[in-house]
């Protein structure tokens, strides 16, 4: 069973790691997705390039944004200011997620 460690915690979610697997958990919304650490690297990128493409949109508020999983019937579906937040969390746990990592190399 996991035991986690708080990378960030928001009013609009979480990023924390398990001590036994590393594995990074992701909480926003209803939403609650597991990563390795490489997945989670590539899901910052893919939230960046969302976000970075819809950053004009006239309709922030609207659910318009699609984030597809690997499951092939599912999909995250973000407002764009939802998808900002969600943005904001993630670099905040990465950067988290480097100074646990640093330190970690400077303990050994």
């Amino acid at each position: 069973m996991c035991s986690y460690n708080t990378l960030k915690s928001s009013a609009d979610g979480y990023v924390v790691q398990c001590r036994r697997c590393n594995h990074i958990q992701v909480g926003f919304g209803t939403i609650v997705v597991s990563f390795t650490i490489t997945q989670f690297q590539d899901f910052i990128m893919v939230v960046e390039e969302h976000f970075l493409h819809y950053r004009h949109t006239a309709a922030p508020d609207h659910k318009l944004i699609t984030i597809p999983t690997t499951a092939k019937s599912v999909a995250m579906v973000f407002t764009l200011n939802e998808l900002a937040k969600l943005r904001m969390l993630l670099a905040d746990g990465q950067q988290q997620l480097a100074y646990n990592q640093l330190l970690q190399l400077c303990e050994n």
